[in-house]
């Protein structure tokens, strides 16, 4: 991908873009689109039944990404204008709605710094950050689906659109190992190493690619109305660096939580670096 900010550099960005895309798939055919710089990545939930009803269970926003992957979830969206997600929510269930969806569904939208909005993609399941979706709205997701996928409808299971409202705030973090190839080395080097680690000579750099490095999320929420308070998301979850000392007994991690200075251990799996 290329982004082309002055119209000199289109012809160079071309062609680089061709020659690569031509190198990697045998097809040197590229894609020209609006660039959307540090735009909000907003999601909606869905649920349709099998007789063409659809509703929304409001949005969550995604924007919070480390290399193009979700890290924090929050539900409903923050600062985002009242008739921007009403109009979000309102297109993805016509869309929804257009193509008879059915069941538990996520549909995607990159809205920019001016608030236009783009649609991304439909994720055709139940995606993970669906919990705190489940915290503000009261609703469990995955046994609607399932009464959804036995017949019922969305009035019998008393979701109408007008009886659907939220109440607080909910956050989802991922706690990933930012350097699983330092880590995993460092392992054959831990006495009364766990056999359910795997020795380092085995994870080859093609393995390593391909090996998750999420290792928990956590969920918070809280009933209060307004914009969601600061100190929950701050305390809980992005402050949760996770260090690892290779001096100390195998059971003992410690966990810093930096603004209270707050220091708590737990058993856990010792790896190398930061979660």
């Amino acid at each position: 991908m290329r982004v082309v900010r002055q119209d000199s550099e289109l012809k160079e960005s071309f062609e680089r873009a061709t020659s690569e895309a031509k190198s990697a798939f045998g097809n040197g055919t590229v894609f020209v689109e609006r660039f959307l710089d540090k735009p909000k990545h907003i999601e909606v939930q869905l649920l349709g039944d099998n007789h063409g009803n659809v509703v929304h269970l409001y949005e969550r926003d995604c924007s919070v990404q480390r290399r193009h992957q979700k890290v924090v979830e929050i539900a409903p969206a923050k600062d985002l204008p009242v008739e921007v997600r009403d109009k979000i929510l309102e297109d993805a269930v016509r869309l929804a709605k257009s193509v008879n969806y059915r069941n538990a569904g996520t549909a995607e939208f990159l809205v920019d710094q001016q608030y236009r909005y783009y649609f991304i993609e439909i994720n055709p399941r139940i995606q993970v950050e669906h919990t705190i979706t489940e915290e503000i709205t009261g609703i469990d997701i995955v046994a609607a689906q399932i009464q959804i996928a036995a017949g019922a409808t969305l009035e019998q299971l008393g979701l109408e659109q007008s009886r659907i409202s939220t109440r607080g705030f909910a956050m989802q973090a991922r706690l990933t190992v930012s350097n699983l190839a330092t880590s995993v080395r460092r392992w054959t080097d831990i006495p009364r190493r766990p056999k359910t680690l795997p020795r380092a000579s085995s994870l080859t750099p093609a393995r390593l690619r391909c090996t998750d490095p999420l290792v928990a999320m956590v969920s918070v929420s809280t009933e209060a109305t307004g914009s969601p308070e600061p100190s929950l998301l701050v305390r809980t979850l992005f402050p949760l660096s996770v260090s690892f000392s290779w001096n100390a007994p195998w059971r003992d991690l410690h966990c810093t939580h930096r603004p209270n200075k707050k220091t708590c251990a737990t058993s856990m799996a010792r790896s190398d670096g930061y979660l």
